[in-house]
């Protein structure tokens, strides 16, 4: 296996890509990651597989199988952690535990310091600030973090619901059962405590509805729930649910903490992470963190020693899911499209240096020809120099040959007639041969590389500008293949095929014309010889084209499956899953093994073939020689022995590497086909579209009679919205649907509902353009509450930011993401449950920031906490896709039978409250 640490980086870049394209969309960055992307494309050259050797060397973490395991410190030897899956009595004990991600960091904010829990029974709640320790506090009990102090010792089996929903592709059902045996009574019991019925039943098919890529096709409270009963519907001792009522509206994560948590899992352990303070007036056992510390036990205080209602309102999901086969790859059929082959000549972007390229080769093949004859010359002179000079008797052939040659030599422009001089002209050719051979090569790899670059950045043009909708019916996996496999072919694969079927060409021609001079009888069988080639190839080539569109295909899923699999590791391991995963990662893997091997059986198929039809034609050309009598020197006769073997070589190579192009051209349909994907609108808009500088001055947004769909054939889920906010949708009276794209977003300041961070430094994500002071980012940070936690950090502003940034909170990482929007300071904000996952102190101090500093700006908020939204000047309330409610907040309280005012019932803010 041959990889580059080039390539590790690209393919990884483009996973996060693919995986944050949304963000980048809606923050106009597309320019500039395609710039990064270009750029490690361009450095893309040196092959090495000492890191491959690396991480094969580095040692393996060990789980729990059976009864118990014993995790011993390498450093430390009072580190242990000890799970029992038998004991009778369950329960969960941590002593004087240290971890940390990170080695040596434990008392920072990325881990736990010197905690000692004991949990036996009942619910216990774990509460405390964004990146107080609380999801890190539960990795531990998963065995996640290697300790560096203390012991932990688990009592039972466990089961895991994350913070990030962890879905893969395939039906609701598959995502809830997951390894368990399917329980009808218990899947509907479980259905029922996790409120997901009232779901099934606006799904297509229900349960069996296939969900995309990390459950693209659900809304964040779906992704939610369903997570959630995954983790319900396992038999298990110890419940570890990490934040699951934080994407629910108020009324259903009440139901959720009732039903499901309080009542079904009554006779079990659960421990709870929430912010939903509002839950735990009642509870016994809590546990407050700040710090990585636990600061408080058993007691029913108040986070931060204050209560503010917290309140979710979930807009429900109308989303719309497409059928499964709308979601399969398309194989091509037939023979490569010539546009494909016209397109890939024409990504070389110089007509005139693939002419040269063309001229060198029959350039230097003209001087191998010149070579082989002088060659042949020369032996024959030598030839009839030994026969005039020899003292012995010479046989009665020999001076019929001579005189023919003398003959032959009289005739003759240019006969040289010393050995000297077939030395030089001999040594000139080869010199001339050696020259152009080395000219050809790096030329024509010259051109390949330029051909390979531009069409990875007409792919990487192509998937950054396509439609959302491309992304949401198609895995990264299948993506990713093209840009990693596909783009591997035609670095790597495709140069050396093209070299030798040119090579192969004009060798064909020179062989044939120097066959024709000695022997032209010798013609008939060689044209004999390439219609049987031909004809095999042509048999050949239907099968071995389909087989590697095959192969190509099943690939996908290969990359799907690690891909998947690694965002879910945690979920996997505490669900003692990794042995299934590992066989049907197997499954997978077996079955592009057996397409590929089939592709392969063909190929070896087509070789025999073509080595039976050269060794029939050599037979009868050295035959020739033996039963017809020719008048001709042994040099003549070598000559054409030679040519005609290596005419039989050329000839069966070049045919299978004729028939492995046009296979291995599929890998550059296959990216020709993304590159040309239908795209989004213009970037920029022109002429008089073209907004004013100061566009929005005021952010004043109209929606006139705006219906919505999510393809183009799908069922409308919006339905004749209009109101006005002081989408056809106005801006400042300009019609956005004749701005071009980055005129418009980069207006639109966005919080998306999942927080997105890219690999790279924490000023990278916050200010990837670099348009930014040093002032202006540590100011953005302290608005939004993390300037410590940054300053905590080894490199403050320049630290590492992890692969999707997981050496953050989720919380954290929200926050870093309402810092970039404050950055970019537009008169619009878009907040989409920007909120969900930070305690109720941070909201409050958040939400006082948003309105000092988006004070004369347009905000718009999808919460599912009221008390954020509730001195917002109009609330608009949805229903299936409709204009519900649209007025105040104090008016729509004072009305009877609203649906606004029976969530604020439920969370307990009065009328008063909102008057005032």
């Amino acid at each position: 296996m041959r990889t580059t640490r080039e390539t590790d980086i690209r393919v990884n870049i483009m996973n996060e890509i693919i995986l944050g394209i949304q963000v980048i969309k809606m923050y106009t960055w597309e320019k500039s990651f395609a710039k990064i992307v270009y750029e490690i494309r361009n450095a893309e050259a040196y092959v090495s597989i000492k890191r491959l050797q690396d991480f094969l060397l580095r040692p393996e973490k060990k789980y729990p199988e059976k009864t118990s395991e014993k995790l011993q410190g390498e450093n430390t030897p009072v580190a242990e952690r000890v799970q029992n899956l038998d004991c009778p009595e369950k329960s969960i004990r941590l002593g004087a535990v240290t971890a940390a991600w990170e080695p040596g960091q434990s008392q920072q904010s990325n881990g736990i310091f010197d905690v000692n829990v004991e949990i036996n029974s009942g619910l216990c709640s774990i509460v405390g600030q964004v990146g107080s320790g609380k999801s890190t506090l539960l990795n531990v009990i998963l065995g996640e973090l290697d300790l560096d102090m203390g012991s932990v010792a688990i009592n039972g089996t466990i089961s895991y619901a994350s913070q990030d929903p962890w879905l893969f592709e395939g039906s609701v059902r598959n995502n809830i059962v997951f390894v368990e045996d399917f329980d009808e009574q218990r899947y509907s019991q479980v259905v029922e405590v996790c409120a997901l019925e009232r779901d099934f039943e606006l799904l297509p098919q229900g349960d069996a509805t296939i969900i995309g890529e990390k459950g693209s096709s659900l809304s964040g409270g779906q992704k939610a729930r369903v997570n959630l009963a995954r983790a319900i519907y396992k038999q298990a001792d110890i419940y570890l649910l990490d934040d699951p009522l934080s994407a629910v509206d108020i009324h259903v994560g009440k139901y959720i903490f009732t039903k499901c948590i309080k009542k079904f899992l009554s006779n079990k352990i659960c421990v709870l992470v929430t912010h939903q303070l509002q839950y735990l007036k009642d509870e016994k056992h809590v546990i407050l963190m700040n710090n990585g510390k636990v600061e408080a036990e058993d007691e029913n205080e108040e986070e931060g020693g204050k209560e503010p209602a917290e309140n979710q309102d979930e807009a429900k999901s109308v989303k719309t899911v497409h059928n499964t086969d709308d979601r399969k790859e398309q194989q091509k059929k037939g023979a490569i499209n010539l546009d494909v082959y016209k397109t890939f000549v024409q990504s070389a972007h110089s007509c005139f240096f693939v002419f040269g390229v063309f001229v060198l080769f029959i350039v230097a093949q003209f001087a191998w020809s010149a070579s082989d004859y002088i060659l042949s010359a020369w032996v024959d002179w030598e030839e009839r120099e030994m026969a005039a000079n020899s003292t012995e008797g010479v046989p009665e052939d020999i001076p019929r040959y001579t005189e023919s040659y003398e003959s032959q030599a009289n005739n003759s422009a240019f006969v040289p007639q010393s050995r000297e001089v077939y030395i030089y002209i001999y040594s000139g050719i080869m010199t001339l041969c050696a020259i152009c051979y080395a000219s050809r090569a790096f030329a024509f790899f010259q051109m390949c590389l330029r051909i390979s670059i531009n069409l990875h950045n007409q792919l990487f043009r192509g998937v950054s500008r396509a439609k959302m909708l491309f992304f949401n019916n198609n895995t990264s996996g299948r993506i990713l293949n093209r840009f990693s496999s596909d783009i591997n072919n035609v670095d790597s694969v495709l140069p050396n095929i093209m070299f030798d079927i040119l090579e192969f060409c004009l060798q064909y021609l020179a062989i044939v014309m120097i066959t024709a001079i000695v022997n032209p009888w010798l013609l008939i069988p060689a044209a004999i010889m390439s219609l049987m080639f031909y004809f095999i190839r042509k048999l050949f080539i239907k099968t071995g084209r389909s087989f590697k569109r095959i192969e190509a295909m099943s690939r996908s899923p290969v990359l799907s499956h690690i891909n998947a699999t690694l965002q879910g590791l945690s979920t996997i391991r505490a669900f003692n899953a990794s042995e299934l995963l590992e066989k049907e990662f197997h499954d997978i893997q077996d079955h592009n093994i057996s397409c590929y091997y089939l592709f392969l059986s063909s190929s070896r198929w087509f070789a025999l073939w073509m080595d039976l039809v050269c060794l029939l034609f050599i037979s009868f050309v050295t035959f020739s020689f033996l039963s017809v009598d020719f008048a001709m020197g042994s040099g003549k006769v070598g000559l054409a022995i030679l040519s005609s073997m290596a005419l039989i070589h050329m000839c069966q190579w070049g045919m299978r590497q004729s028939a492995e192009m046009e296979n291995q051209m599929t890998s550059v349909e296959r990216i020709v086909e993304y590159a040309e994907l239908p795209s989004e609108p213009p970037l920029e808009s022109v002429g008089k579209n073209a907004p004013p500088k100061d566009w929005p001055s005021k952010g004043n947004i109209q929606f006139k009679s705006l219906s919505m769909r999510y393809a183009e054939k799908g069922a409308k889920v919006l339905h004749n919205l209009t109101f006005n906010i002081d989408a056809k949708i106005l801006i400042d009276g300009i019609d956005i649907g004749v701005l071009a794209l980055h005129d418009l977003r980069s207006k639109i300041s966005i919080i998306p509902q999942e927080p997105v961070l890219f690999s790279g430094s924490l000023r990278f994500n916050l200010d990837p353009l670099g348009e930014k002071t040093d002032a202006e980012l540590w100011s953005s940070l302290e608005q939004v509450e993390m300037i410590s936690v940054v300053l905590a950090l080894r490199g403050g502003i320049d630290t590492k930011v992890s692969d999707r940034g997981s050496n953050f909170s989720v919380g954290q990482r929200q926050l870093l993401c309402l810092a970039r929007a404050i950055l970019r300071n537009n008169k619009i904000l878009v907040l989409d449950e920007a909120t969900a996952n930070i305690d109720s102190v941070t909201d409050t101090l958040i939400q006082k920031t948003i309105r000092n500093k988006f004070g004369d700006c347009k905000v718009i908020t999808i919460a599912h906490r009221l008390h954020t939204i509730i001195d917002s000047d109009r609330v608009l309330v949805i229903d299936a896709g409709r204009c519900a409610e649209f007025a105040s907040p104090s008016e729509l309280i004072q009305k009877e039978n609203v649906f606004f005012k029976h969530l604020l019932d439920q969370t307990g803010v009065t009328g008063a409250t909102v008057v005032d």
